[in-house]
């Protein structure tokens, strides 16, 4: 009950606090004012998490209700003057203009129509997303790698501290998406469930980015809700937006970012530009892979601010908070961490090297940067989310057939491992299934997205400069990220830029022009509610896969409760044998989902004994389980497997030290 009461403070007052903040900015449009409460509630988050990771005090939810409560009273410094009172305290706007213009709205049109029937399968997928969000534990591989493992460590110790963690992406890596992880974990009465409220809220706030982003380049109402609506059916971002993942994080920061920078031309005040800072700023505080967005955004912003002529002092102002958001969010992030531990703020350069083409020749980086077009550009051929349509198979090898043909003609050969892609080579032949390890934007993406962009190379306006920054986009990731077949949820990002051009054919010319837009749209629409019906590991409906196995509703599965687990896992073995307060060692050679053996409540403690630098750590005398393979030089014969043979990890062990020879 206490803890209940602790979670109720702490929400309304950091929901209050970016409230008032919000109405004393005095935003012109519900956008924008929605768009600067949201990106305010998760500054104030991350804000709050760094004081209490400094006292060790991350996992006291008493210590967030006082720090919530302190932001509040901070944001109501204002109402102890008149002017402040009357700014913060007006009475919001009334909803009667909305639905003035609903019942206006003319639903015979081509453009409504469509609007409908991506509304609607928007609205659907939505629907989809949020009973999985509350109904099924996090699945993905990441989220027990990497995403969720170190919210587990960092509430073990109560801090951000660093620890010496097996995969190095559990310390390297910024902290601004784990705080906000860990807030909604604590705040939720400690349900797993719901970390994956916040990219299901972000996949919100992009749909309201985009349909900002796209009102701020003069389009109309419908024409922005409509584009908004397909990044929604985007598969990527669908089967995401209900995982304990980051990429829509950072996206939704991103989108806030270009949108309060468009925003400025009619603002005409600082404001947008210091929420714009903080945006970008928040954004980095995700993943370092904010590096990529750093061109095309520099794009988009001096094409805004150059038509909006910025004043001087405006851009000082703005200048300001970006530097105050560096030191107050992004150094304590992680950065500083990382500068003071490895010399570098992006961590070790054993790690870069891995993950980037950082030490190439300038001729190596063009001719690796060229493959990888081609590369990314067979795999945006892909049927995404058709799986499991009788025929999308044979129909995708058909699509990828005329570039391998094309290619082998030439001498290239696209699948020859090279570089840093070595470990993660191309191939022509790849599932179409909705995962959201090997999804990307489906066929909305060659159908009508890039298609959209390179027409709107030859305008003369906003579209041409959006339509550079998507291809600037893709070429910044080609160049500085070796290929990887899972890095289609790096796209999630470039879609904020490909879209708005999409907005110049609605509607289009010509029957022609209309009936393919129709059909792709309409094809789209079908795509999203296969994909989010049948993504992978958590497929709503029962079905068989082409090679006539049958595969299970998720709702049906016989574990026990709608927690799903990776099936290759004896986790009932596991969670039978080890007390829930046990003490666990880790010696693997592989990245494992540690996530997994913290068990419910993470109240196991874990302590991991080969950190990604440095030497072996010896096994602790407080430890009682180990978990550890063949590798492991505690091995011993008769340990407890805990998967099969064949498992890509290898055979993993259990056992337990208590009386036994270590």
């Amino acid at each position: 009950m206490v803890q209940t009461i602790y979670a109720f403070i702490s929400l309304l007052s950091l929901t209050a606090a970016a409230f008032l903040i919000t109405r004393a900015l005095r935003p012109p449009a519900r956008v924008a004012a929605v768009l600067a409460m949201m990106l305010l509630f998760a500054a104030a988050v991350a804000g709050v998490s760094f004081v209490l990771s400094a006292l060790h005090r991350l996992a006291d939810l008493g210590a967030w209700a006082g720090g919530s409560v302190v932001v509040l009273l901070l944001a109501a410094l204002p109402c102890l003057w008149p002017a402040g009172r009357a700014a913060c305290l007006r009475k919001p706007a009334g909803l009667a203009d909305i639905e003035a213009r609903l019942r206006t709205v003319d639903r015979r049109t081509w453009l409504t129509r469509l609007l409908l029937a991506v509304g609607s399968a928007v609205a659907l997928v939505t629907l989809i997303n949020f009973v999985e969000v509350m109904a099924l534990e996090p699945a993905t591989p990441d989220a027990h790698q990497y995403h969720l493992a170190r919210l587990g460590y960092y509430l073990q110790q109560g801090s951000f501290h660093y620890f010496d963690a097996s995969y190095w992406a559990q310390v390297v890596y910024p902290r601004v998406a784990t705080a906000l992880h860990l807030y909604a974990y604590l705040t939720s009465g400690a349900q797993i469930v719901l970390t994956q409220l916040v990219q299901f809220l972000a996949y919100l706030a992009c749909l309201l980015a985009v349909y900002g982003i796209c009102r701020g380049l003069a389009h109309t109402r419908q024409r922005s809700a409509l584009v908004a609506g397909l990044f929604g059916l985007l598969i990527i971002c669908l089967v995401e937006a209900s995982t304990a993942q980051n990429d829509l994080i950072l996206t939704a920061f991103v989108g806030a970012a270009l949108y309060f920078l468009l925003a400025y031309r009619t603002w005409r005040s600082p404001v947008p530009l210091v929420l714009a800072a903080l945006a970008l700023e928040m954004a980095v505080g995700v993943k370092a892979t904010f590096l990529v967005v750093l061109p095309p955004l520099a794009v988009i912003g001096g094409y805004a601010l150059y038509t909006a002529r910025v004043e001087r002092r405006h851009l000082l102002i703005g200048a300001a908070a970006l530097l105050l958001a560096v030191v107050c969010l992004d150094l304590p992030a992680g950065y500083a961490d990382n500068l003071a531990r490895f010399g570098d703020p992006f961590g070790p350069k054993s790690v870069r090297a891995a993950y980037t083409t950082e030490g190439a020749s300038p001729g190596g980086m063009a001719a690796h940067a060229g493959l990888n077009v081609l590369r990314y550009g067979v795999d945006f051929l892909r049927l995404d989310g058709w799986y499991p349509v009788p025929g999308a198979d044979r129909l995708q090898a058909g699509l990828t057939a005329l570039p391998r043909a094309l290619f082998s003609a030439l001498g290239i050969d696209l699948e020859a491992p090279t570089g840093a892609s070595a470990d993660f080579p191309f191939h022509y032949d790849r599932s179409i299934r909705a995962d959201e390890t090997t999804s990307s934007w489906g066929m909305l993406g060659f159908l009508l997205l890039w298609p959209a962009v390179l027409a709107a190379l030859w305008r003369r306006d906003g579209l041409r400069v959006f339509a550079v920054a998507a291809l600037l986009y893709a070429v910044t990731l080609c160049v500085i990220i070796p290929y990887d077949p899972f890095h289609g949820r790096f796209f999630i990002t470039g879609a904020l830029f490909a879209l708005p051009p999409v907005a110049a054919w609605l509607p289009p010319r010509g029957r022609w022009g209309r009936a393919w837009v129709t059909g792709v749209v309409l094809l789209g629409v079908v795509n999203a509610l296969i994909g989010a019906s049948f993504r992978t590991g958590t497929a709503l409906v029962g079905h068989r896969d082409y090679a006539g196995r049958a595969v299970p509703s998720v709702f049906l599965l016989d574990t026990g409760s709608l927690r799903i687990r990776e099936a290759p896992w004896r986790l009932a073995i596991y969670e039978d044998k080890v007390p829930k307060d046990a003490v666990v060692a880790i010696d693997l050679q592989h990245h494992a989902p540690e996530f997994l053996f913290f068990g419910e409540g993470f109240t196991r403690r874990l302590l991991p004994l080969r950190p990604f630098v440095g030497p072996r750590k010896p096994l602790p005398p407080e430890a009682t389980w180990l978990v550890y393979d063949a590798t492991s030089p505690y091995y011993r014969p008769g340990g407890i497997a805990l998967t099969d043979p064949d498992f890509p990890l290898g055979v993993i062990f259990l056992r337990s030290l208590s009386g036994s020879r270590r």
